[in-house]
């Protein structure tokens, strides 16, 4: 048994509750925070303040908001403390933190390894992983970075399987509904918002899942895709991860992929697309990405869908959808084998609102006529619209 001086114990009082651990201990962790904290700036390396990244082995990659983040943090830690205890020689720091996560980073300083309840838990990993950017514990980020890493990868795994039996026969797709297939996925989706490969794998899943045909009708009322998309939440979760990801364009088509199935399927989720204002982000990727050809064409069908009812096609015509989606027909016409969906889906919006006269004129102001004449041949729908169209003005010309 080691006898420790008083003068070599520090205390941590975080949230309400006391730590105690040596000076020793802190000192070896190469816990910025704690050290700074404890000892004063003298006992900071001088690499930590990013200041002089010059100075430093590797250069500083933190923005400058990070940087000014990190030295709040590090005047907090230098000013938390307070060495007046009653014995006058015991330090106490005290932190306002959570205490219950703060156990498991005093255990990585003694220890230098997570704790087994941390590795076997991914919230208490991202908690912990939290705490460690705020303590700027960069041996403890690596370790939760590590772990996390491999459990993404695990998951994302996981949602694999589902989605390629989910590709198999009626009764396996029936069989993995049963057990709670759709709940599983969307919670993971909740759960690891900020994973590319999950999410990647989620939504391909829920495509998968949710394709028959009864959900691939178009205009379709299905129950189930209503359950998942609106009950379930699917809708948003969708459009969270359309948005999350604006560089990742695979993630961007599988999210829209599985966001027009849902949309095929149930009037439901056409409606609560538009409330949730998810009409006017796909429009707003449309102006963004002209050149995009898979996302204009996931896009469109999504669009395509919405022009179905007569509400919803009012609340995308309103927000400019008319031009667009001719624009991106007339720009992509010369790539027909490339683009031949995103010519197709965007003859199909077209077609859809030319059912209704209201919309002709915008059409036709919009290039529409000519455009959807160079597809007379070769697009049913395109020859539908134009049916429309022109009948309308045969009938005002008489």
């Amino acid at each position: 048994m080691t006898v420790v001086p008083p003068s070599d114990i520090i205390t941590f009082k975080v949230g309400g509750r006391c730590f105690t651990t040596t000076k020793a201990t802190v000192r070896s962790s190469g816990a910025h925070y704690f050290q700074l904290a404890s000892f004063g700036p003298t006992s900071m390396p001088r690499a930590v303040s990013c200041e002089n990244s010059s100075e430093n082995s590797s250069p500083c990659t933190d923005s400058k908001d990070q940087r000014v983040a990190k030295k709040r943090r590090l005047e907090d830690a230098k000013n938390g403390v307070d060495c007046s205890a009653s014995d006058g020689t015991e330090s106490t720091i005290f932190i306002d933190r959570n205490p219950d996560v703060f156990h498991y980073v005093l255990d990585f300083m003694r220890s230098n390894s997570l704790h087994p309840d941390v590795v076997e838990d991914p919230k208490l990993l991202k908690l912990l992983k939290r705490e460690a950017k705020f303590f700027i514990y960069d041996s403890l980020l690596t370790a939760c970075e590590g772990y996390l890493q491999t459990y993404v990868g695990e998951v994302a795994l996981a949602m694999k399987r589902i989605s390629d039996r989910s590709r198999g026969s009626e009764g396996a797709k029936e069989s993995l509904i049963e057990q709670g297939a759709f709940s599983s996925v969307l919670n993971t989706m909740r759960e690891f918002s900020d994973s590319i490969p999950v999410q990647k794998e989620c939504c391909r899943a829920l495509s998968n899942l949710l394709c028959s045909s009864s959900t691939t009708e178009e205009g379709g009322d299905d129950c189930l895709a209503s359950l998942v998309g609106s009950s379930m939440g699917g809708i948003e979760l969708l459009l969270k991860t359309l948005t999350q990801f604006p560089s990742k364009r695979l993630v961007q088509e599988r999210s829209l992929t599985a966001l027009g199935v849902l949309t095929a399927a149930s009037k439901e989720n056409r409606d609560l697309i538009t409330e949730l204002g998810g009409h006017r982000t796909l429009l707003g990727f449309m102006s963004k990405y002209p050149g995009e050809t898979e996302l204009l064409r996931g896009i469109c069908v999504v669009l395509g869908n919405l022009t179905f009812d007569k509400d919803t096609a009012a609340a995308v015509v309103k927000e400019g959808l008319i031009p667009l989606v001719a624009g991106a027909i007339n720009r992509h016409r010369a790539e027909r084998l490339s683009s031949e969906g995103l010519l197709s889906h965007g003859c199909r919006t077209l077609r859809n609102l030319a059912r209704w006269a209201e919309y002709h004129a915008a059409i036709e102001e919009s290039g529409g006529i000519p455009v959807l004449e160079a597809f007379r041949e070769t697009e049913p729908l395109a020859r539908e619209a134009l049916e429309c169209l022109l009948g309308h003005r045969a009938e005002v010309l008489k």
